[in-house]
């Protein structure tokens, strides 16, 4: 019984005396443990700030995004997926939120108003055909994209900067509708550009008489659908649309030189084919007079060749003459 009680004191002085070393190992390791972490924070962020080679950044500045990079829009934008590609704008409601297509227009302004003008016009992409920005199949490769047309202002409007939209604190805003360039004699349909700037002593005018040409970089938007002053049979007004664009501002340019217009040669080349016309005409009828009058002429000689029927029921007269003259006969 003695041994049995020294065995069983001696097994539990050693299951304490192993626990007891476990419990001292395991506290200066968890001691340890936060230290480590530490440094290595310590350590990270030491990393971050002293980059080998590389020269911190000046005033806490970002890194410069590329010219091309930063005139683009971000064209996955949520809201874009909200705009409808042709019909009108939308009316927001007072004490409603904006809708996203009118987020997604602030947002276009907003952008197209921190830009350079000069890089709106560098990278703006020119040469589109009028007719892809309008037919179903070819618009949606345009929209978002930065485009340049030219053309002859028409109209000129300002008003109020949408409220609750923001704009960056812009308060006015312009419409300008311009005539297309390559479509000046055709059936009227325009470029709408809303922009934030107005070239400086240009007044708003519903209608300038005197031609007033511009150009313009801007981002096109979506199909614009308008009601006319036009009625249709049914007395509904008659619908037009016309391509919008979103952007700064607007430039007034020279007029066209009249040699490198296409109207002005045509022009050119019909009078020349019309005074052609006449010439030849003239000549002809010159012509034509001559051989008439020689016709003419033959015809009178012919006349004198006629006998006088008149003369020939006269045998008696004849015959006396013919009788004095020769007496003999």
């Amino acid at each position: 019984m003695l041994v049995s009680r020294i065995g069983v004191l001696l097994f539990s002085s050693w299951v304490l005396g192993v626990m007891g070393t476990a419990i001292i190992a395991q506290e200066p390791q968890s001691k340890e443990e936060p230290e480590i972490k530490k440094e290595a924070s310590q350590s990270k962020n030491q990393s971050q700030n002293e980059i080998p080679n590389t020269p911190p950044p000046k005033n806490g500045n970002l890194p410069e995004v590329p010219e091309s990079a930063r005139v683009k829009l971000d064209k996955e934008h949520p809201w874009f997926r909200d705009v409808i590609s042709e019909g009108p704008l939308p009316v927001e409601k007072a004490g409603e939120p904006p809708s996203n297509e009118s987020k997604a227009y602030d947002y276009v302004l907003a952008h197209a108003s921190k830009i350079d003008p000069a890089l709106l016009k560098k990278y703006a992409v020119a040469g589109v055909p009028f007719q892809d920005l309008i037919l179903e199949n070819t618009r949606g490769d345009y929209q978002r994209e930065l485009l340049h047309y030219e053309g002859r202002l028409v109209r000129l409007r300002r008003f109020k900067a949408p409220a609750g939209l923001g704009l960056d604190k812009i308060e006015w805003l312009y419409e300008a509708w311009i005539l297309p360039k390559s479509n000046q004699r055709q059936d009227p349909i325009f470029f709408v550009l809303t922009c934030v700037e107005a070239p400086e002593g240009l007044e708003p005018s519903e209608e300038y008489k005197k031609p007033i040409w511009v150009s313009f970089d801007a981002f096109y938007f979506k199909v614009l659908t308008y009601p006319t002053a036009e009625k249709k049979p049914d007395g509904k007004p008659q619908w037009r649309r016309s391509p919008l664009f979103l952007g700064r501002n607007f430039t007034i340019n020279p007029p066209p030189e009249k040699s490198g217009d296409g109207g002005e040669w045509a022009a050119g080349f019909a009078l020349a084919a019309i005074t052609t016309a006449l010439v030849c005409a003239a000549i002809f009828t010159m012509i034509y007079r001559r051989g008439d009058r020689k016709v003419k002429s033959a015809f009178n000689r012919r006349l004198d060749l006629v006998p006088d029927f008149e003369n020939e029921n006269r045998p008696q007269a004849e015959d006396k003459n013919k009788n004095r003259e020769n007496p003999n006969s």
